[in-house]
Formats: structure tokens, sequence, C-alpha cells
């Protein structure tokens, strides 16, 4: 099974790696379609190559193969040939603006940084600037972002590539996927453990159908005295009686409170007043806003302590003046609370749930040249919440709202915001929901290994597999961007029933105790709705030894890394 996830994931790597290694011996010339120089310089220790880039181009136009590059070709297999070539005329249309907004973003920066240790000027020098200036300029060229439009636009007159350092990261990289596929290969056959001795059961789907209230939806704004204002949808259950317990469902970075829409209207179909929130510091408005040139980040900072806040300042609305329609008939179980959140809105749950703030891990994490050291991009993010640290003598803050009594956590980013001792302070029912194909929000780091630190008895691990970051976001009908299918994995439709009935079963049982909706909490319920094309797993229990640790693993220990021989015999260089 490992091999059989690497093989999928190696896949993608080598197709990244080609692409990135095109890009990079693309990197080179004038910030004008004139080109500035003819060779790249590629060196591996005190050993130096030279590549003339008009092979590389006929090579990539035709197929030819100069003496020069059949140097570097014959250590190349014939279907690996193949995507390198495809790869050096791969075209990315991106806007160019919020390219341009991105890499000048702290979060862009820290990724312009990293790649300037292997792309160097041509003495020998890191350079942000001229990094930036070629994919900038590169992504406004008519014929697009492409590894060999790059070489008309990198702005010096040479280029250096450290093969070793390249690499070096390559071996990182190789690392965090094996680990991946180790964690989920273990996962898998835990759950299949857990459900081997099980007698078959029907399909437990009613959770997942709509239930019988109809539903109205009221709107909401307030304005905080200390921070930004922000709004809320409100969904009511009309017929709905007695206390009602509350649903607040937390975005995620970029989203709004109507990506999870379905999923609020689905809660109050079953009997929840579901609240939906919107962050304004870190919603699609304000990405938006940094595409326009109006903001500086993909956040602002201090949405780390303004996203709970929103939570508490919600409930208290809510319990001094709820105004429901007046079709609603019941009352507000103000102090039956549970929190949903996606990706920065799972953090925001977990936070109102109990999980401390960690700035001690933070520091220890984040403050470093090297913070992507583990490929993990959601440090980019985690980290920038030092800057919302009220002081520093500050090393753990508390956000909780003690009306929480159930979370459900989606895609979230845990890993260096909490720790393991920011995890350990959780004692209300927890469930974190994962997807194994998430390159955002890395499963191992940021859903599995936090799992098995919950101290709560009552907790529950789903994982679907084959998902993405994006799998269960619904539609709010005006994107200004598609993603392909790729990158939302497959079945969303799949993943949004999945969620559907097992976030209403886990909120019956924590916030109404009704035990009768059990069975949709148990690795039977999960073996017998889950489908071939998108199969969905589920535990209750995770041994930590289960999950690989960091440390070298056997394919790394067969890379090249620095210090090691490179091949020999290079050809001979024509005279200048």
């Amino acid at each position: 099974m490992v091999k059989q996830l690497w093989g999928d994931r190696g896949q993608t790597l080598r197709r990244w790696a080609i692409a990135l290694g095109a890009g990079i011996l693309a990197g080179l010339t004038m910030p004008t379609i004139a080109r500035a120089a003819e060779r790249i310089e590629l060196t591996f220790g005190a050993f130096g190559l030279s590549l003339e880039l008009q092979s590389l181009e006929r090579f990539a136009k035709t197929g030819e193969i100069s003496d020069e590059l059949s140097f570097y070709t014959r250590f190349i297999k014939p279907d690996q040939l193949a995507e390198v070539r495809a790869a050096l005329t791969e075209r990315l249309d991106i806007n160019v603006l919020a390219v341009s907004q991105f890499f000048n973003s702290p979060q862009g920066e820290a990724i312009l940084r990293r790649l300037a240790v292997v792309i160097r000027t041509g003495r020998n020098l890191p350079s942000v600037p001229a990094l930036r200036s070629a994919i900038i300029q590169s992504a406004a060229d008519p014929a697009g972002l492409t590894p060999l439009n790059l070489l008309r636009y990198y702005p010096t007159p040479s280029l250096r590539v450290d093969l070793a350092k390249a690499l070096s990261i390559w071996r990182q990289i190789e690392e965090v996927s094996i680990h991946h596929a180790q964690a989920i290969e273990n996962v898998e056959q835990a759950f299949r453990d857990a459900t081997s001795t099980l007698p078959p059961m029907p399909p437990q789907w009613e959770l997942g159908l709509s239930g019988p209230y109809q539903i109205v939806k009221t709107s909401r704004q307030i304005t905080p005295p200390d921070r930004r204002p922000f709004g809320a949808d409100v969904y009511w259950p009309i017929g709905a009686k007695g206390d009602r317990p509350i649903a607040i469902i937390s975005h995620g970075l970029g989203s709004d409170r109507r990506t999870y829409a379905y999923l609020g209207l689905h809660l109050a179909s079953r009997g929840f007043v579901a609240v939906l929130l919107e962050h304004p510091g870190s919603d699609s408005r304000y990405i938006q806003a940094l595409i326009d040139g109006r903001a500086s980040e993909l956040a602002d900072p201090l949405e780390f302590l303004a996203r709970p806040a929103d939570v508490k300042d919600m409930l208290n609305l809510l319990a001094t003046d709820p105004q429901p329609p007046i079709k609603f008939m019941g009352s507000l179980a103000i102090n039956h609370v549970g929190v949903i959140g996606q990706s920065f809105g799972g953090y925001t749950a977990l936070a109102t749930a109990g999980a401390a703030l960690n700035f001690q891990q933070l520091d220890k994490d984040c403050n470093s040249d090297d913070v992507l050291s583990n490929w993990n991009t959601s440090l980019l993010l985690q980290c920038r919440a030092l800057v919302a640290r009220p002081s520093p003598q500050v090393d753990r803050l508390s956000l909780v709202d003690p009306r929480v009594k159930a979370v459900i956590a989606i895609n979230p980013i845990t890993s260096s915001l909490f720790g393991q001792a920011g995890i350990e302070q959780l004692r209300v029912p927890t469930a974190i929901v994962s997807g194994s194909s998430d390159p955002i929000a890395l499963p191992l780091p940021e859903q599995l290994r936090p799992f098995t630190q919950l101290p709560a008895s009552d907790k529950r691990l789903v994982i679907m597999r084959g998902a993405t970051h994006f799998s269960t976001m619904g539609e709010t009908g005006d994107e200004t961007f598609q993603f392909p299918p790729q990158v939302v994995g497959p079945r969303p439709d799949l993943a949004r029933n999945y969620l559907k009935a097992f976030v209403t079963a886990f909120l019956v049982r924590y916030l109404e105790g009704d035990r009768s909706v059990d069975r949709y909490l148990t690795p039977a319920w999960a073996k017998s709705v889950s489908q071939s094309d998108l199969p969905i797993w589920l535990l209750d229990q995770l041994n930590p030894n289960q999950l690989p640790t960091p440390g070298r693993t056997p394919i790394a220990d067969r890379l090249l890394v620095p210090g090691a021989t490179p091949p020999a015999d290079p050809p001979p260089q024509p005279k200048r």
C-alpha cells in the first residue's frame, strides 16, 4: 500500500520537481524580451557545468538534443525526458496582479527566500527581487508563465543554480511525502482492523437527508468596540419547539459565510439554529483586496484573536437580542453550542472550544530563516499569529468560550498554533475531519498527530481518502476562479453528503444527548456508506505509535546530498 500511495504521490512530486527544475533552468535574463545571457551555470559544490540556453529551447520546441545537452540527458530515462520537455513549455495562466500582490506579502516573501537559496545571480548571490521580477513579468507576458518564458525576464545577466541545495530540498519534500503515505496507510489499516469483524450493515444515510423543519434566514451585523465589524446569517428551524441548540460555522481563509451555507441549511432543517459567520479580515473580500493592492498579506494577523472573539460576540448577541423570525416558536439553548470550522475556521473552532494559542510553540517553529524546512505550507499562515501576541511574556493564550460544548474541525491548521500543549487543553467532544490529499493543511502534522494528542474521551477522526482541502466546500455562485477537478478532488458532492450526515449525528449526540445516533459515529457507519470513488474512514482512537515521526527515510538516503560526488566527464565547454 505504501508503494501504491508513494507511486501516486511520487508521480505528482516528479511533475512538480520537473516543472520547478525547468523553471530554475529558465531563470535567466533581462526584464525585457531580449535575452541577457546565453548560458546557465550549474554548480554542485566546487564542480560547475554550463548549459547553452539555445540548446534547451530547441529541445523544448523540436525534441532535438544537442551534443552538449546529450551529456545531461543520458542520466534521464526516456519517459522522464519527455516529461521534462513538456514541463518546459507548460503554461500557467494566473492573474498578474494577484501574483504581484502575493509575492509582496510576508507569505510570498518566505517562499521567494526559500527558492533564492537555489536560484542565484551570476555573482552567486541570492536575490528575492530578481525572482519576484521574473515571476511577475512572466505572468504578464501574452505567452503566459512558462519555465522557458522566465528566461526572458530574470533581471541579471547570468544565473547560477545550486544543484546540491536543490537536491536537498527535493529530499525534504520526498521525506514529507513518504511519511504522509505511511501515515495514511496506517490509518487505513487501523480502520480495517476496527471493521474486520463487523457484520454487514445497510447504508445509514438518514441523517444526511433534509429534516422536517422549514427554514427562515435572517442576517445580523455586529460592530464591536475593539475591532472590525462582522456579519452573520442565521438559519432558524420553523416548527421546532423547546430549547434549540446552536451550531456556529466558521469559514476558511478566502471563503465567506456562503461557503458552508449548504451545511447550515441542513442543520437548520434538523432543528438546530445555524449561525454562519463572516470574518472580514480573512474572507473572500479581503483576498480581493490583496489582489487589488488594498491589503498587504493573505490575512490580517489580528484575525487569530478576532475570529474567536466573533464567536463569543455572536453568542452574546443571541443571548441578549436574538431577533428570531415571527414563525420561530422555540427558544435558544445558549449554553449548548457546537462550533464547526474549516481550515482557518478549524483553528477558530478549536480555539473557542478550549485549545490554547501557543506562542511558545510558534516561537520555536517560526523564528527561523527556514520556516518551510518541513514543507508545511500552512506555517506561512500560522506563523503570522506571532504578530497578534499581546506581549513577549505571553506564552499561551486561552480564547475558550464555556458555552461551546462540541467542536468539529475540518482540515484545521493546528501544529504550531496550538502544539501538543495547546491541544491538550481541549475538554469537549471533538471531531477532526481530514482529506488524505490535502496539500495545504497536511494531514499528518495538522490533523492526525493532533488527534492522538486530544485528551477528550469523546473524539472522532474522519478521513476521506482522496479528498483535498476544498472537497467539502460549497459553491457560492459568483466564484471568480474555478478550481480544476484535480484540485477539488473526486466527488465533492459525496464529500458534502458524508459531512452533513456525520456533523448532524455528532451535534445531536453531544448537544442534545441523544444516543440513538451513536451508530453514525462508529467505524461501522463509515464502512456502510463508504463508496469506492471517495472512501471514508472513521476512528475513535489512534495510537500515536501508528504515525511516522520525522527523520530520514530509505529513499531520502539514496538521493544526492551536498558533498556527494557529481557525474564525471562533463562535456567540453565552447570558448567564449
